[in-house]
């Protein structure tokens, strides 16, 4: 229904107060002024009232007025079309005109300052990137421990909560300090993301590229999984969550990157190849390959060595909130890389071979070995008795 632009001709308003040039204040009661919204007509004893908009006043009779209007701070609690309610003063409200000049503004919200509302983009940024959205280096940058030519490990680590619910998915974030990894101890290290595999309460820590000794030795990874060890899940409750862990491919040469294709795919090395991954995937599939391989510019996504123009990326492993496990992981793919640069291509036919240098380089991959021990005969004095979470 149009609105009635009531003017001091066909009314009887008496008195009139003025905001910013807009008068305000007492009540209409000519039958010849109907209210804007149900065009009931004024009498001395269905008085309507002035209502305050951006661009002029209308007027609203008794019945209409509490749906359609609030009463305003800024205009000593006059009636306003257009108020706006302060998102950190819950109850208040104010004339849009006020609130645009005075208020900060997201979006169509409004805040009394800017601490209330960095506060709630805090409280309200979603949990995690989207898939593919960002990555820890656009974020962090390249980090300083990491010389950009050497043999590093950037990881993929998913997970999920314990509980399918709403909220679970914001209680992995925020105990893992943010989608752009705050935890006090290790911030700027990684960022959070959301990956299409897992159910609505994933989270996937995505880490900057360091080298196996700083991930071992400085990165955290006991209070990063730490933090989630009471809520999440990630190698036992579901089968959703991997491992990816993406090579240096400045580091390693075409040469022995074919033999780590040949290595990781050989039929004869599946045995170990699912031993030390603790499962078998689909998205890391296995495909007999040839050295002359390694020179390719990319390969398929889901294979167990997924070559990318910068990096390699590892799919093989099980998901787990075990520091142990993780660092097992990376200690594997680093011992491939060193392995694969000495040992001849018939060595990499087999898994004889490594087995052998492993034992003679345990000192450098202890959880590795402490790993396989049951099943190579590793002579150690503890065995690993870890379990997976």
């Amino acid at each position: 229904m149009p609105i009635e632009l009531v003017t001091p001709e066909n009314t009887d308003m008496g008195r009139w107060t003025h905001i910013e040039g807009r008068p305000l204040g007492r009540t209409v009661t000519s039958r010849q002024a109907h209210c804007c919204n149900c065009r009931a007509a004024g009498s001395r004893l269905y008085p309507l009232t002035y209502v305050h908009t951006a661009d002029m006043n209308e007027l609203c009779c008794p019945n209409c007025l509490p749906n359609y209007a609030h009463r305003c701070q800024d205009i000593a609690n006059q009636w306003s079309f257009d108020a706006v309610e302060p998102v950190d003063q819950p109850g208040v409200w104010y004339t849009r005109v006020y609130a645009v000049g005075h208020f900060f503004i997201h979006r169509d919200l409004f805040f009394t300052s800017r601490d209330a509302l960095i506060a709630w983009q805090l409280a309200n940024a979603a949990p995690t990137y989207g898939y593919h959205e960002t990555t820890p280096i656009q974020v962090h940058g390249w980090p300083t421990e990491t010389a950009e030519h050497e043999l590093c490990f950037g990881v993929e680590l998913e997970m999920e909560h314990k509980r399918d619910s709403e909220t679970g998915q914001r209680d992995l974030a925020v105990a893992l300090g943010g989608r752009n990894g705050g935890l006090p101890g290790v911030a700027g290290r990684y960022v959070l993301a959301r990956d299409g595999s897992l159910n609505r309460t994933g989270v996937e820590v995505i880490t900057n590229p360091y080298t196996l000794d700083y991930h071992r030795t400085t990165f955290g990874w006991d209070k990063v999984l730490g933090a989630v060890a009471d809520i999440g899940k990630s190698g036992k409750g579901t089968d959703r969550c991997g491992m990816h862990v993406h090579l240096n491919r400045a580091a390693i040469s075409a040469l022995t990157l074919g033999k780590m294709l040949v290595f990781v795919n050989h039929p004869d090395n599946t045995a170990l190849i699912e031993r030390i991954a603790q499962r078998r995937s689909h998205f890391a599939q296995r495909i007999v390959k040839r050295i002359t391989e390694g020179k390719a510019a990319s390969g398929q996504k889901y294979e167990s060595l997924h070559i990318m123009e910068k990096t390699i990326e590892c799919r093989i492993f099980r998901g787990n909130l075990r520091p142990e496990r993780v660092l097992k992981n990376l200690e594997f793919c680093h011992s491939l890389v060193t392995y694969c640069s000495v040992a001849g291509i018939r060595e990499c036919q087999g898994f004889a071979g490594y087995i052998a240098w492993l034992a003679a380089n345990r000192g450098a991959y202890k959880h590795l070995v402490k790993f396989l021990a049951p099943y190579y005969d590793y002579k150690l004095t503890r065995r690993d008795k870890t379990e997976d979470m």
